[in-house]
């Protein structure tokens, strides 16, 4: 009995190592990611969601009135597909229960898990290879980041449909908060601080 117990037993763990050894090295591009849907009760408004690695997230842009919020031109239009442009403060306490504004680790969590190397998730301006890619309306991870363009601290909107910059909730200072970076033509993303009466979009990350 042993004899024929053993082999069978040495087989099916050889069997499991290599199972575990794909899912390791599983590329995050090639992962169908589960889809959802979310109605936000404040204003009916319904969002479609989207796992990615552990976290659930958005996959459009956060379209809630509140004051320091802003449509793009001030044309309630713009909202339907590039939902509002959000101050830092406003950010902060945008998302509906349940749901959070993610913080500057948790940003990188994500990126990590597609592939940005630790120490380059660290670092500051474009990082990565395709990481923005891979978010992108066209990518594969059903994230689709919307450029919805910016309202700058003068009170002025520009570069709908080229760029992108979601807050986060991580500070850097008084007056600057870090943020993530996208341009329509860029595989990778921006981590940089901006100032906090900037108007940005906003992706809520569920608690």
């Amino acid at each position: 009995m042993k004899k024929i117990v053993l082999p069978l037993f040495v087989t099916v763990m050889a069997a499991c190592s290599i199972i575990s050894q794909k899912a390791e090295t599983a590329n995050p591009s090639e992962i169908v990611n589960e889809t959802g849907s979310f109605i936000d009760s404040r204003d009916n408004k319904k969002y479609t969601t989207v796992t990615i690695g552990d976290q659930t997230w958005m996959s459009q842009n956060l379209d809630y009135q509140c004051e320091g919020s802003f449509y793009y031109k001030n044309s309630s239009r713009n909202a339907n597909f590039y939902g509002r442009l959000y101050t830092f403060e406003a950010a902060l306490d945008a998302c509906p229960d349940g749901w959070h504004l993610p913080s500057d680790e948790e940003w990188k969590e994500l990126e990590i898990f597609l592939g940005m190397p630790e120490r380059i998730a660290n670092e500051s301006d474009w990082r990565g290879t395709d990481q923005g890619k891979q978010l992108s309306v066209k990518g594969k991870q059903g994230f689709n980041v919307m450029m919805g363009g910016y309202r700058n601290i003068g009170g002025n909107f520009g570069e709908m449909g080229e760029i992108c910059t979601f807050w986060t909730s991580s500070s850097h200072s008084d007056n600057y908060a870090w943020g993530r970076g996208f341009e329509l033509n860029r595989d990778k993303i921006s981590r940089r601080t901006f100032g906090k009466t900037y108007g940005f979009s906003v992706r809520c990350l569920k608690d």
